[in-house]
């Protein structure tokens, strides 16, 4: 968290944590280029990291022309009276929004209305206040996919919230 806030308020690039391979990873994203992302070292040096892993930027060509070739698994034929088990599919749930973003944490009620009261005001955004200990987190919430999220990082940032959280599988109160 620290070092997500630290970026935060240095760059101007969307920050998140995600929890992937049991690790807590900070991820800074939303480049363009490789050059773009090059640009931003010397600040990323300045700030005290060394250590960095950069994901290489494919090009839309790239992915699309890669192919996947499988082996043949198949063992035996399967003849026209052969019975096959019933499978069911899964169907991801997208009638109901997951995604929010936690704008910030009060101690004081009256803060976190505060910030609910701008962000409606500023963006017409569904705004949440959750209550945990003696804490108050502000959540942007309705969003269905992170990058439908992403696209109000900036906005909320300008409104004075720096320290945004991407939360998948948000359920709120």
């Amino acid at each position: 968290m620290v070092l997500k806030e630290k970026l935060s308020t240095a760059i101007d690039y969307p920050v998140f944590i995600v929890n992937e391979d049991g690790f807590f990873k900070v991820r800074v994203m939303g480049f363009s280029s490789q050059e773009q992302m090059e640009k931003l070292y010397p600040a990323l040096d300045f700030l005290g990291l060394k250590n960095l892993w950069v994901l290489p930027v494919k090009k839309q060509e790239e992915i699309t022309a890669q192919s996947v070739v499988q082996p043949d698994t198949a063992r035996e034929p399967i003849s026209e009276n052969t019975a096959l088990p019933a499978v069911e599919e899964e169907v991801p749930d997208t009638s109901k929004p997951a995604i929010a973003l936690q704008v910030d944490v009060f101690h004081e009620k009256s803060e976190a209305l505060k910030a609910q009261k701008k962000i409606r005001a500023k963006l017409n955004l569904p705004v949440e206040i959750v209550q945990e200990w003696e804490y108050y987190k502000v959540f942007v919430t309705g969003f269905h996919t992170t990058d439908e999220a992403d696209k109000y990082h900036s906005a909320l940032a300008k409104l004075g919230f720096p320290k945004i959280s991407l939360i998948k599988n948000f359920n709120g109160k």
